[in-house]
């Protein structure tokens, strides 16, 4: 790995508690971002988590929390869940979308959090008729909301995708009426849709 790439000693740290809740990646993607002068990152890694039934391939990224998020009082990282098996390609394509989400407060100075949305035009990779994206909480109790760090507490951030009548449903009549949307319609969010 090329010396502008290497992980930092914040992200070696994400990195262990992640792995303590979720055992070793099956693989880590790193992305190096131009450097321009902006407040955007100088680069990020996306761990990878490749479920052997091949039920699900769970993405995290790590980087994202070197800074506090614009407009907010914490850092956070961003994870993403894919049902079903995924291949090298489709991982390369979420952890390129994740690192890119993931950059996108810092470029344009906006605050990312739970229950907020975040569109993105060309569409969520794997889920084709979704282009937003929500930031939830954990969704189960063996996830973390929160991660502690030696620089201060680490929000994660779950990346839920959207298709435009859930967004709609969220948008217009709010968290709690999103929520009953999926139990009542019997949506999985993570599933491919």
């Amino acid at each position: 790995m090329s010396p502008n790439l290497a992980p930092t000693p914040k992200m070696r740290r994400i990195f262990q508690q992640l792995a303590e809740c979720w055992g070793r990646p099956t693989n880590v993607a790193a992305f190096n971002f131009a450097a321009d002068g902006s407040d955007s990152l100088s680069h990020l890694h996306v761990a990878i988590w490749e479920d052997a039934e091949g039920t699900a391939t769970a993405f995290n990224t790590l980087g994202m929390s070197e800074r506090a998020i614009p407009e907010a009082e914490f850092s956070a990282e961003v994870h993403l869940l894919v049902k079903g098996r995924t291949t090298q390609h489709e991982q390369v394509q979420v952890a390129q979308f994740l690192a890119n989400l993931a950059e996108f407060p810092f470029r344009r100075r906006t605050k990312f959090d739970w229950w907020e949305r975040v569109s993105y035009p060309s569409g969520v990779p794997l889920f084709p008729t979704c282009q937003d994206v929500l930031f939830h909480p954990a969704m189960v109790d063996d996830d973390p909301d929160r991660l502690e760090d030696e620089t201060g507490e680490v929000k994660m951030l779950y990346a839920i995708p959207l298709t435009s009548y859930e967004s709609f449903v969220f948008a217009n009549h709010g968290p709690q009426a999103f929520v009953e949307y999926l139990k009542t319609n019997d949506v999985d969010p993570f599933s491919r849709r």
